[in-house]
């Protein structure tokens, strides 16, 4: 309802392991629901295999994470998290790989559904954060700043995460 915010995408994240055979790597799991997700983030363009599905039972992983597994479209692997002290686990079919742009996204994302990650950090109903776009890009860190003080939870624009390229832009200039 805030005026300059188009779309909202809840998102429930923690740390976790992915393990196949004898192999294990420390990853982050993503918990999302795809059709809000995807108004935020075009990350059909980013497949490189299979299709964006995290269905109950499916993941979606990184290109790397899927390399150094050794895990294909249709393979299997198991999330392992501890939190609040209660070890959770649970096998997942891969639906999806993604090239994220950076390597050590590639290297620890894990995308599944909303419900699925709620259950695997002992988040029942909760979220970690919201995702959000706004109308004017230039404009986030205000309405960050708004939401902040309407709400009096921790609001972060892309302006402020990212100040080093913000300068970059900034410095700019067209002939």
């Amino acid at each position: 309802r805030t005026p300059g915010i188009v779309h909202v995408s809840p998102m429930a994240s923690g740390p976790g392991f992915a393990t196949r055979g004898d192999a294990s790597k420390s990853i982050a799991i993503i918990g999302i629901d795809p059709g809000l997700y995807s108004r935020i983030v075009a990350i059909g363009d980013k497949l490189v295999g299979g299709e964006f599905r995290v269905q109950a039972g499916e993941a979606v992983l990184g290109r790397d994470l899927a390399l150094d597994l050794g895990i294909g479209i249709g393979d299997r692997v198991r999330l392992v998290t501890a939190a609040n002290e209660v070890i959770t686990a649970d096998t997942f079919t891969v639906t999806g790989i993604v090239d994220l742009g950076v390597r050590e996204l590639n290297r620890r994302t894990v995308y599944v559904g909303l419900r699925t990650a709620q259950n695997l950090l002992s988040l029942p109903g909760g979220v970690s954060q919201l995702d959000l776009t706004v109308t004017d890009l230039f404009d986030a860190e205000r309405i960050s700043r708004l939401l902040a003080a309407k709400t009096g939870l921790t609001v972060e624009s892309w302006m402020k995460t990212n100040e080093q390229l913000l300068a970059a832009i900034n410095a700019q200039t067209v002939t």
